[in-house]
């Protein structure tokens, strides 16, 4: 497993956890691109990446895109994890 990718640094608008790197699902080396969705390491919450490669929160015409997406079920898994983790390393 790499270091991820280096981004912008990014604050998380709900948990406030500053992100540096991302890395795509299974590690396939895709790099993101404006527009490409993610989940916040800390606490799971969706976040989109801007013009500036700076995570931000979707809109809510963004949320019903996503809901409606083939990866939803995958996305919901991915927070699903993240938030387990972090249950129990508390």
């Amino acid at each position: 497993m790499s270091d991820g990718n280096v981004m912008p640094n990014s604050t998380c608008p709900f948990c406030k956890y500053v992100m540096d790197r991302y890395s795509a699902v299974g590690d396939s080396g895709v790099k993101a691109k404006p527009g490409d969705v993610s989940c916040c390491m800390r606490c799971g919450s969706f976040l989109v990446f801007g013009a500036d490669m700076q995570l931000r929160a979707l809109t809510l015409d963004e949320m019903d895109d996503i809901r409606r997406s083939p990866i939803a079920k995958e996305l919901e898994r991915l927070q699903r994890e993240i938030r387990r983790f972090h249950a129990m390393r508390n």
